[in-house]
């Protein structure tokens, strides 16, 4: 996770002090989850977002809840799973590279089934068309189901 967030700030895409927080929290906790640590780097990063535009979130609430978006997260896969006008969005990140199997439902009828492989530098985002209330993501790994969530 540490070279990944060196590598977005070689590319500008990350400040180089967020990059020098995460190898802080790394350091200060060794077994914190990889996208806990990448979870935190965004939030950072979210917050300086919004107060560029001159919103105020005192707190981070909006940098965390509202870009961060993390529905879900263990220490091998964080998703993201929100409801739009035009349907719901799925993102996925890991921080190694897996194969797995993400099933969108509404009222229980399937929406979508799609394969995706993530990693690293191989992240997975689609928008599933649709309007109305009850939507499910389901997670598959391996035929286990890894998380049922629904969009914040």
């Amino acid at each position: 996770m540490l070279a990944l967030l060196e590598r977005w700030s070689q590319h500008g895409w990350l400040r180089a002090l967020d990059a020098a927080f995460a190898a802080f929290l790394v350091r200060e906790v060794s077994d914190a989850p990889p996208l806990l640590i990448l979870a935190a780097i965004i939030a950072i990063e979210a917050v300086f977002f919004l107060e560029g535009k001159g919103i105020d979130d005192p707190v981070g609430a909006i940098a965390v809840h509202g870009i961060g978006g993390l529905a879900w997260a263990n220490a091998d896969l964080a998703a993201a799973f929100k409801q739009t006008a035009e349907g719901v969005m799925v993102g996925l990140f890991a921080p190694r590279a897996q194969t797995v199997d993400v099933v969108v439902k509404q009222n229980d009828l399937i929406q979508g089934v799609f394969p995706a492989q993530v990693g690293p530098d191989a992240s997975f985002r689609r928008a599933i068309p649709g309007s109305g209330t009850g939507w499910i993501l389901e997670l598959w790994k391996d035929g286990l189901r890894l998380a049922e969530i629904a969009p914040y």
